[in-house]
């Protein structure tokens, strides 16, 4: 269902802290209380943050792309090296289009252990 809706999913989704994204309400300082979470310092601080994706297993961008401009920058990787060319011609048509894509976009040959030991 979040394949189909994936757009819809991301944009209704609001920018949250690394912290939060584990589901870690503690922040080092005090529990709250009754389940009411009170963002951190640090979970204030990161609202102004760019909103990056990393798609792991990215093949041509057949996903990645349809949502590329949800974010400031896109990475997208995928093992096989014969995506590249496919992935850049799409990413080219979309910068010169009509309506032209600011997102910065970059794909990786690399396979998904690879990027992620990478980051």
């Amino acid at each position: 269902k979040i394949v189909a809706n994936i757009r819809t999913w991301l944009q209704r989704r609001p920018q949250r802290s690394s912290d939060a994204d584990r589901g870690d309400t503690s922040s080092g300082s005090g529990s709250s209380k009754k389940g009411k979470h009170k963002p951190s310092k640090r979970e204030s601080k990161g609202k102004g943050k760019k909103r990056r994706c990393l798609e792991l297993y990215g093949g041509v961008g057949t996903i990645g792309l349809h949502v590329a401009d949800l974010f400031d920058s896109l990475v997208s990787s995928d093992e096989n090296p014969f995506n590249k060319k496919c992935f850049d011609s799409t990413v080219s048509n979309m910068k010169n289009g009509a309506k032209p894509l600011k997102t910065k976009i970059e794909y990786k040959s690399m396979n998904a252990s690879e990027m992620v030991h990478a980051a």
